[in-house]
């Protein structure tokens, strides 16, 4: 496993190919329609690791509620983890992880849950 993945928010609209890419092999649907999910969550929601000079992975955090005794908690919901084929059992996911909770914690989030999906 290397230590060298580095995750940060989206830099440019350049990165969204590659990482449109990513995730459209993951999840077996056109890349082409990645771009419009990431418009439609918030491009600041969306998470990519870079590892060995390249986009390796990503995920999109997504802000959504929860209710408890009748009252909305708030959270977010992890979802679109995808890592690329080459770049597995390098750490991708779990340095995307252990980016992701962290922040959200700082940020006040109560709850996070991986927002599960089938293909």
């Amino acid at each position: 496993m290397s230590t060298e993945v580095e995750v940060r928010k989206i830099a440019d609209d350049g990165e969204i190919p590659a990482l449109s890419k990513i995730v459209g092999w993951a999840f077996g649907f056109p890349p082409e329609g990645c771009p419009i999910w990431f418009e439609k969550t918030g491009k600041d929601n969306v998470r990519i690791a870079h590892a060995r000079g390249a986009i390796a992975g990503g995920l999109v955090h997504l802000p959504m509620g929860q209710y408890f005794g009748g009252k909305s908690v708030p959270m977010v919901g992890i979802a679109g983890v995808a890592v690329a084929p080459e770049a597995r059992a390098r750490g991708v996911a779990l340095a995307l992880m252990h980016s992701s909770l962290p922040e959200l914690a700082d940020s006040g989030m109560a709850l996070s849950a991986l927002y599960p999906a089938t293909h």
